[in-house]
């Protein structure tokens, strides 16, 4: 199954998740470690993937200034994230041949998103 970002289509090359829990350390005069915890943060990735196209490319920079939820669509899942950065580098190919869609000399270009899950 394909992968999309707000009805993009990407091509995944690596993702990784993050969960965080929200710790405070306490190191009183008196000795110790104190730890208190105060919840948790909500999963959310880092995916790196090829997308072709400027038109694509475009689209998704344009998400970071949305507010608004997107939702990505895995073989796994399909759950809402916002984009909260995303990192381009234009890949030097002669010929693409991820989209049949699109040009033989449509750009290519290495993304770096980072998502936040939309509770």
């Amino acid at each position: 199954m394909a992968w999309y970002y707000g009805g993009i289509r990407i091509f995944v090359q690596e993702e990784v998740g993050d969960n965080d829990q929200i710790i405070a350390r306490l190191n009183p005069l008196a000795g110790g470690t104190i730890y208190h915890t105060f919840g948790w943060d909500i999963l959310n990735k880092k995916l790196s993937a090829y997308v072709v196209g400027i038109d694509d490319l475009v689209a998704l920079r344009l998400m970071t200034t949305s507010g608004v939820p997107f939702t990505l669509i895995s073989p796994w899942s399909s759950t809402d994230y916002l984009l909260k950065h995303i990192t381009t580098t234009t890949q030097n190919f002669n010929c693409q041949t991820l989209r049949q869609d699109l040009p033989e000399d449509s750009p290519v270009f290495l993304v770096d998103m980072e998502l936040w899950h939309d509770p």
